[in-house]
């Protein structure tokens, strides 16, 4: 833009039919109109430069802290359902086995041996910082 403005400067208005009053009005609009934008963009340029940790730090706050809900949730609802399995028995609708499912993810684990601590440790590890930050 600013490049446009420079070569309006360099036009020769006399060709045309226009009033130099006109002319000094294109100018100013055109060099009001460059100035506008590259300083615009500049600094906004600069401020993303200057504070980008802090709007970083505040988009992933909202998503970590919008995930870790909904994970609550999920952990709720797997608390819900082993109570509920537990007070009424296997055959529970809308409820699928979910001690059995718990019980076979526990044996897969315990099966791979070390493999399976290391990822049980991490598994820890995650929900309890979650809940540290949360």
């Amino acid at each position: 833009m600013v490049f446009f403005v420079r070569a309006l400067k360099y036009i020769d208005f006399s060709a045309n039919n226009m009033s130099l009053a006109l002319q000094a009005q294109i100018l100013k609009k055109s060099e009001k109109i460059s100035r506008l934008k590259c300083y615009d963009v500049r600094d906004f340029l600069v401020f993303l430069i200057l504070n980008y940790r802090r709007v970083n730090d505040a988009f992933t706050g909202r998503k970590k802290k919008w995930l870790g809900e909904i994970t609550e949730i999920f952990l709720l609802l797997i608390a819900l359902g082993i109570a509920v399995e537990i007070l009424f028995g296997s055959p529970v609708p809308f409820i699928g086995g979910v001690v059995a499912n718990l019980t076979g993810l526990l044996n897969t684990l315990g099966e791979n041996g070390l493999v399976g601590l290391i990822a049980l440790g991490i598994i820890l590890y995650l929900f309890r910082r979650k809940r540290a930050v949360a």
